[in-house]
């Protein structure tokens, strides 16, 4: 009988193997869609923000949300995430300020509702949201000197021979009825 050759080449480096991270566990969460329950390692945390800024690039991305919906992702799961992993953080913040920038453009351009655009700013951008702290600072410190409710009283003007009095329509009504 032959003897088997053995085939392992422990010489050589596995470039395979060390090319690949290892697999540490980062959460577990509710897949809404599937109604499982799935592990998420870091590395998946990290494919998971590369993805969301290729989405965010795309045209049709407008509202952050979708993207997590998309993938069975709670709300309460995501905004964790976030928190927890800073790079994760930074990806998802990136994002909403690409959609929030191709919003404002898109109400600039009118494609887009200009007054929910100007609704929803707030959310997408600090500097938007700066503003809407600052105008709702002017409506308290008017209010409070009572400046708030300001009404403007204009007084019937007299008529003139150059100017004469103008004729309302129900009077001029009655005026081609008499006739």
């Amino acid at each position: 009988m032959k003897a088997k050759k053995d085939l392992s080449n422990n010489h050589t480096i596995d470039t395979k193997n060390e090319n690949r991270k290892t697999w540490v566990h980062f959460d577990d969460y509710l897949n809404v869609n599937s109604g499982r329950h799935q592990p998420i390692s870091e590395g998946g945390l990290d494919m998971m923000g590369e993805e969301l800024l290729k989405w965010a690039s795309t045209d049709d991305a407008l509202v952050l949300e979708d993207f997590f919906l998309d993938r069975g992702i709670p709300e309460m799961t995501y905004r964790q995430w976030k928190k927890r992993n800073a790079l994760f953080g930074l990806r998802y913040e990136t994002a909403k300020a690409k959609l929030g920038s191709r919003r404002e453009k898109g109400g600039l351009k009118r494609s887009y509702s200009e007054r929910i655009v100007l609704t929803s700013m707030p959310k997408f951008d600090h500097s938007w949201t700066e503003l809407e702290e600052w105008r709702s600072g002017l409506r308290t410190v008017e209010q409070a000197a009572g400046k708030a409710d300001v009404k403007v009283v204009m007084e019937k003007f007299p008529s003139t021979d150059v100017v004469p009095e103008k004729k309302n329509e129900n009077k001029k009504a009655e005026e081609s009825e008499v006739k």
